[in-house]
């Protein structure tokens, strides 16, 4: 997370970042009560788990969304013949 959180800005990076550390609370939190908890309560965390989860996929897709819109833009508004002629020569 901190690599990431020092890398590429996207949409709702925050947000997605919050969410993988609230996921990853959930996951230590699930471990330690595996032996000592009964079944149902574990069945609630599960699916904690599980919105946490579809919520951090739903954020990471827009966040890929904005950088390949990004990255589309950088390529295409770029005039590759001058780059290809600054390279040769």
């Amino acid at each position: 997370m901190k690599e990431l959180s020092r890398g590429l800005n996207f949409k709702y990076k925050q947000e997605f970042i919050a969410k993988c550390n609230e996921l990853n609370a959930l996951r230590i939190k699930v471990v330690h009560k595996i032996t000592k908890y009964p079944l149902e309560e574990l069945q609630e965390e599960a699916q904690n788990v599980k919105d946490i989860f579809e919520n951090i996929m739903a954020l990471f897709n827009i966040g890929r969304n904005h950088l390949l819109f990004w990255i589309n833009d950088v390529v295409s508004s770029v005039d590759w013949e001058d780059v290809y002629e600054d390279i040769a020569t």
